[in-house]
C-alpha cells in the first residue's frame, strides 16, 4: 500500500472510521468490528459509532509486528 492510498488526514485530530483503518490495515471491516469489541484493536466509542486514533492503530501495529519497522 502505498502513502497515497492512505486516507488523507488533513487534521491531525481526525479519527478514522472503521472503513479506513480496514483499508489501512488490509483486513476486512467485520474483523475491524470484531477486534475493536474483542478489545484487542484500540478505539473510541461515540454513540454506536466506533472511531480510532490514527496514531493509536499504527502503534497497535507497530507492537503486532514486534516493534520491526
Amino acid at each position: 500500500m502505498t502513502t497515497a492510498e492512505l486516507p488523507a488526514i488533513v487534521n491531525p485530530d481526525t479519527l478514522w472510521d472503521v472503513d479506513a483503518v480496514a483499508k489501512y490495515l488490509s483486513a476486512s471491516k467485520s474483523w475491524v468490528y470484531k477486534a475493536a469489541e474483542r478489545g484487542e484493536l484500540p478505539c473510541i466509542r461515540i454513540g454506536a459509532m466506533l472511531r480510532f486514533a490514527p496514531n493509536s492503530v499504527r502503534a497497535w501495529l507497530k507492537q503486532r509486528a514486534g516493534g520491526a519497522t
